[in-house]
């Protein structure tokens, strides 16, 4: 049978008045409908009770689930300096998640009927496991290795320090043309990066908190929709990364000033400088987070600065040999001192005393064949140098920490001001030290009063004299 022309023109009319105005309405609505199943996922962002990595992951996994992308690179931003800072073991989670998504895949379509178009023989799925577990074990160890490394770019540098330097987004459809980082030119496993989406994410007042970029739409190229997903995305993310950044340092605030009261009830009990160096060394690494905290003892008579080193021997340097040294800067300047250090070679690298620490080009790449992980790390160490100055006599230098290598960041002005008290208790011991040597020595001394033979000499005063 054929079709009439009264079932045509129903068909006709049923496109024109239905179907067309509910696909168009769903077009039109798309990005709503899709927000709308993201509700849920809002609350996973949350910060209140979740640490660093579950929101990180949280914020990543989201993201990459509402675009249907292949990776999620997060940047935070440092106003101050006017730089992104990307943590280098979070991005490799992408990697993590999707080696462990494949093999559970391999595990399901295993059980699969055999026939099906997704089945997988036991010898394909033993070869295949094999490679995946290989590629998700030598992951976790690179994941390990770069535990507090970051890496950080200026404003302007790549596509994500472009679009942090404008405050606008970027989306691109062939990201081979445009002038990528070495953390922007691949995605997972080393796939080379095709289509790009970036966004600024703000906080509720509107300050630029970090920029989330989204890597290799999963099916075609990031479209209109994807940019208004990730805009509203961006606005959650950025108050949830501002109110966890918010809590650390208060969090920090709290450790430091139980850690402070602790050192100074410790401290103040010393009755010697050898003492005082051990418990600077104890503390002083866990107050700001540094590798290593070292207290140098100023010799105002020898014009040297001496302290304890690994083998507990005492180790005695004269100035004009620390002179280019930030412990030298530090004792001659008597101010505070940020150096920054070569990652290469492990010297110090000179600043202007103006800035909070040098750029450092120095770049490690390392590679994983195994897991076809090449990732660039530029790490930003740096060394820090507070000055123990005296109390009684304003402006005497008693000594000067030193602090090597802040894990995972640069020394911030926060650091500063509590290397600052930390200082102020060190002088008081080491002041109360020294005032009760000088006491033993003046009473060394001191001669013994004698009584000349001329004298008249005092007579006992009985107790009925007293009365």
């Amino acid at each position: 049978e054929t079709f009439t022309l009264e079932e045509e023109q129903k068909l006709v009319d049923f496109a024109a008045q239905v179907a067309l105005p509910g696909f168009y309405g769903y077009l039109q609505n798309r990005p709503a409908y899709r927000m709308f199943n993201l509700v849920d996922q809002f609350c996973t962002m949350s910060s209140e009770v979740q640490g660093k990595r579950i929101l990180y992951q949280n914020v990543k996994g989201v993201v990459g689930r509402a675009l249907a992308c292949e990776k999620v690179n997060l940047y935070l931003v440092d106003v101050m300096r006017q730089e992104l800072v990307l943590d280098m073991a979070t991005d490799s989670w992408d990697e993590l998640d999707y080696l462990e998504k494949q093999l559970k895949s391999l595990t399901t379509r295993s059980r699969l009927p055999v026939g099906h178009h997704n089945y997988l023989d036991p010898d394909t799925k033993h070869k295949m496991e094999s490679n995946f577990n290989l590629r998700l074990s030598m992951t976790k160890q690179y994941q390990v290795k770069l535990a507090g490394s970051v890496y950080r770019f200026p404003f302007g540098k790549g596509i994500a320090g472009k679009v942090a330097e404008t405050g606008g987004f970027f989306s691109t459809a062939d990201a081979s043309k445009d002038q990528l980082l070495e953390c922007e030119r691949t995605s997972i496993l080393a796939h080379p990066t095709k289509t790009m989406l970036c966004h600024c994410a703000y906080n509720s007042t509107g300050d630029m908190v970090g920029v989330i970029q989204a890597v290799n739409k999963q099916y075609g190229v990031f479209t209109q929709e994807d940019e208004f997903l990730l805009e509203r995305l961006s606005g959650q993310a950025g108050v949830m990364l501002h109110h966890h950044a918010a809590l650390t340092r208060l969090d920090k605030s709290s450790r430091a000033r139980f850690q402070l009261c602790e050192y100074a009830v410790r401290v103040l009990s010393c009755t010697d400088e050898i003492r005082i160096i051990n418990l600077v060394a104890e503390h002083g690494t866990q107050l700001i987070d540094t590798r290593k905290c070292s207290l140098w003892v100023h010799d105002a008579d020898r014009k040297s600065m001496w302290s304890i080193d690994e083998r507990k021997e005492i180790k005695s340097i004269p100035i004009r040999e620390l002179a280019t040294t930030v412990i030298g800067r530090t004792a001659i300047s008597c101010e505070t001192q940020i150096q920054g250090l070569d990652e290469e070679t492990g010297n110090e690298t000179g600043d202007d005393g103006q800035n909070a620490a040098t750029e450092n080009e120095a770049s490690k790449n390392e590679g994983d064949i195994a897991s076809g992980l090449m990732v660039e790390t530029a790490f930003r160490s740096g060394m820090l140098g507070q000055p123990v100055l005296g109390k009684k006599q304003i402006g005497e230098l008693l000594g000067v920490i030193e602090c090597v290598s802040k894990r995972g960041g640069v020394f911030d002005e926060e650091d500063k001001y509590v290397m600052e008290l930390f200082s102020t208790i060190t002088s008081s011991a080491m002041e109360n030290i020294r005032g009760m040597a000088q006491k033993d020595v003046d009473v060394k001394t001191t001669p013994a009063p004698v009584s000349s033979p001329g004298a008249p000499r005092g007579r006992r005063v009985s107790r009925t004299d007293a009365e």
